[in-house]
């Protein structure tokens, strides 16, 4: 398979298909993640489980209700089992389910214990089509595995100068989230590399500000620009509009690349010069 003359949707369905051996699945991962990157692996995964969704809501849409009824006679006369998954959203009918209580009326079987407000309903997949989506979890199976047990995930690395780390910490604790400033030291210390993204309640203003005035003053070391960018952005989320979000490139671009120094409320640091030294000053203890 030449990944360039195909979309990734082509792999996708020949995964679906079964018409790909897993040495062919293996080399094809290979060539989409860049030799198994492990952050285009999650990548990778994202959009395969977006491609499952919409996968799943089509062959759904392929039944009518008469044949769901139909092969729930079938299983009946058979005496073979039904099997039942609960709707997220109580109180509401999705398209094409049959409620347990249909089933009851139809066919006298005992009425159903309903859990609080959510409504048990057939597990339509494995009433109609069981197997037709059995490549696609086993591939979803492949790839949790090896982003599992791949040891070097290889997420950018920030250097920071060791005399300053503890003011750094200092600095940030206020606006690093409790359950995750372990985290955050792990990764300024350089004893970790995160996998999930780090919760900050600063804003983007604030975190671009503070991760410049480090990087003019060579705290930073050992990176450019663009990459510290990139490793703001794969390891910090921030507060936009009362809300925790992803952190946005171009944002963070201009914060970092400003030669001016904007008024920016709640500072997280300052830098300041003893010595001819940079020295970090936490500004908001809190």
């Amino acid at each position: 398979m030449n990944l360039p003359q195909h979309t990734l949707y082509d792999f996708f369905d020949q995964i679906r298909d079964g018409e790909l051996s897993e040495l062919d699945i293996h080399n094809c991962v290979k060539e989409i993640t860049n030799d198994f990157s492990q952050y285009e692996l999650t990548l990778l995964l994202k959009d395969f489980e977006f491609y499952l969704f919409w996968q799943k809501e089509e062959k759904e849409s392929e039944y009518t209700n008469e044949q769901f009824f139909k092969a729930v006679d079938k299983h009946i006369e058979n005496e073979t089992t039904i099997y039942f998954r609960y709707n997220l959203e109580p109180m509401k009918k999705p398209s094409k389910m049959l409620l347990k209580q249909e089933v009851v009326i139809n066919h006298g079987l005992p009425f159903p214990e309903i859990k609080g407000t959510y409504f048990e309903f057939i597990n339509n997949e494995r009433l109609l089509y069981p197997y037709y989506f059995w490549g696609c979890y086993q591939f979803k199976k492949y790839l949790k595995t090896f982003i599992k047990e791949t040891p070097n995930f290889d997420r950018l690395k920030v250097t920071f100068k060791r005399d300053q780390i503890p003011f750094i910490l200092i600095s940030f604790q206020p606006f690093i989230e409790v359950e995750d400033f372990v985290r955050f030291s792990s990764l300024v210390t350089g004893q970790a590399i995160t996998v999930s993204k780090i919760t900050s309640n600063a804003n983007q203003s604030q975190i671009g500000d503070a991760f410049r005035k480090l990087f003019d003053s060579g705290i930073i070391t050992g990176v450019s620009k663009a990459k510290l960018i990139e490793w703001i952005i794969q390891n910090f989320k921030c507060v936009l509009k009362s809300e925790i979000c992803d952190i946005k490139q171009g944002t963070i671009k201009n914060y970092l690349n400003s030669s001016y120094d904007e008024i920016i409320n709640d500072q997280i640091l300052n830098i300041e010069y003893v010595n001819s030294e940079p020295c970090v000053k936490p500004l908001l203890l809190g």
